[in-house]
């Protein structure tokens, strides 16, 4: 799979504009992904999608093939959310506010309604714990945890050393429990 996209960025390189298409479609999920865990508006996770991988094109000269070009998409990626986050004071108020777009998710009727509501009631909770984590600890929960990326390629990502992910990390875990633990005690009362 590396090798594809090692591929790709060399006919990226010569002008190639459907090695890019290619390299879009490949990748462009998981970024979106990792942005809208990150921004929670779909509209900013959608801009940083678009500039991540404009960077990417506009600087496909220096990949270098040392790291996975994965990893140099979310590097990317997670620079552009904290420009955003750092630049745009209406998503700042609007993400305090708790205003965020909601994913959409089509229900399997063969489950009882109670379940589904406590299902999208759990899912609630863990996205506003996540979302009320600093961004430092959000960062590498949200890649190691969600993205499913190993601890060695989080570091690499963000520019830390696999210690430091692994407490950031436990830190965002302890965090996010405690979260739930207190919102649940208060909806059981």
């Amino acid at each position: 799979m590396e090798d594809v996209d090692r591929a790709l960025v060399e006919r990226v390189r010569a002008g190639d504009g459907a090695a890019f298409e290619r390299l879009f479609s490949r990748h462009s999920e998981r970024i979106f992904r990792f942005a809208s865990r990150m921004c929670r508006h779909a509209q900013d996770a959608e801009d940083i999608l678009q500039d991540t991988f404009l960077a990417a094109l506009r600087h496909a000269e220096t990949f270098r093939g040392t790291a996975r070009f994965t990893t140099w998409l979310y590097t990317i990626a997670a620079n552009a959310c904290r420009r955003k986050r750092r630049g745009d004071p209406v998503a700042r108020r609007s993400a305090e506010a708790g205003e965020h777009d909601e994913p959409v998710a089509v229900d399997d009727w063969t489950t009882r309604p109670d379940a589904v509501a406590a299902r999208r009631e759990t899912q609630r909770a863990i996205a506003d714990a996540v979302a009320a984590l600093p961004p430092d600890q959000r960062v590498v929960l949200v890649l190691r945890d969600m993205e499913g990326l190993p601890a060695t390629e989080v570091g690499r990502i963000l520019g830390l050393s696999v210690a430091a992910v692994k407490s950031r990390l436990h830190r965002a875990r302890l965090a996010v429990r405690n979260d739930l633990t207190r919102r649940f005690q208060e909806a059981a009362r």
